[in-house]
């Protein structure tokens, strides 16, 4: 079944660091491939049309369809599909848009943009009930458009910025939303609307 994520970004200044986060985190690095359909039977990006996200992560595909997004505040809610029902999402989503081909294995599935991220993740108790914990995660992310000879040698990045996520993944949406209410409210976060690829 697919889990809800509520995630919201903020900028980590490190008075507001002091008081959120606790113990010496988790270090944890990703290299992802942002891979989309820049145009399919004469439909272009059919998925993020849909605001639908195919990521490819350690050769294993992933899904997100961002259900809610709050410009103003920053909240964003998505549907996480697992693994073994990307492909099978994948063919309901190229078919509301009328286009009846277009798996993992398409040619005309391109990279869009290769993202490297630096994170450090650290695991707080939630106070709201129906959640029991919520990630603090500090990102130093790279993003190229295209890379030189691979991850070994990808050059120099197109863009990189620092941003930190508070992030929930749970069955129950309205608990998740509270919780990160909470903890943008009570450490006074500075939301912002930066997104990884958008």
């Amino acid at each position: 079944m697919a889990q809800v994520e509520k995630e919201i970004k903020f900028s980590p200044e490190p008075d507001t660091l002091r008081g959120l986060v606790t113990g010496t985190g988790k270090q944890i690095r990703n290299r992802d491939v942002y891979r989309g359909f820049p145009c399919i039977e004469g439909v272009e990006y059919p998925l993020i049309q849909q605001n639908a996200w195919l990521r490819e992560r350690n050769d294993e595909y992933e899904l997100k369809i961002v259900t809610e997004s709050n410009r103003n505040g920053g909240l964003k809610v998505s549907r996480e599909i697992p693994s073994g029902e990307v492909e099978d999402t994948l063919e309901d989503l190229l078919a509301n848009h009328g286009v009846d081909q277009g798996g993992l294995d398409d040619p005309s599935l391109q990279p869009l943009v290769y993202v490297s991220t630096r994170r450090r993740r650290y695991t707080e108790k939630a106070k709201t009930g129906g959640v029991e914990e919520f990630n603090v995660d500090l990102d130093r992310v790279r993003f190229w458009g295209e890379l030189e000879r691979g991850w070994g040698q990808p050059g120099e990045p197109d863009m990189s910025w620092v941003v930190g996520e508070i992030d929930i993944t749970a069955r129950e949406k309205q608990a998740a939303k509270a919780e990160i209410e909470r903890v943008v409210t009570e450490y006074d976060l500075d939301v912002h609307q930066k997104r990884k690829v958008v």
